[in-house]
């Protein structure tokens, strides 16, 4: 895949790129600034990349589960998990900051 833009958003990059420049002329933006912002992307594309694999699997727990767990402890089953994944998606959220 190429880095240069389609026609249609060269205007786009170039005007954001003089914005870039003025910025870092002005000393608004700084290499710490574009550091957090790699990381930031980097951190986004990881996710992105994990996020089919893990629904992969758990599509593969789900139907190993349909076999092993009897029906009538499903539901209760689904609350506990539910409970038990509320407080570890609110760690990610701050560690995602």
């Amino acid at each position: 895949m190429s880095e240069e833009p389609a026609p249609f958003a060269s205007s786009v990059v170039a005007a954001a790129r003089s914005d870039a420049e003025r910025l870092a002329a002005d000393g608004r933006w700084t290499q710490e600034d574009s550091d957090g912002l790699d990381r930031i992307f980097e951190r986004a594309a990881t996710r992105a990349l994990r996020t089919p694999r893990l629904s992969e699997r758990s599509l593969a727990l789900r139907r190993v589960a349909r076999l092993v767990v009897p029906r009538p402890a499903r539901p209760y089953l689904r609350r506990a998990l539910a409970f038990v994944e509320r407080p570890l998606g609110a760690v990610a959220a701050r560690r995602d900051r």
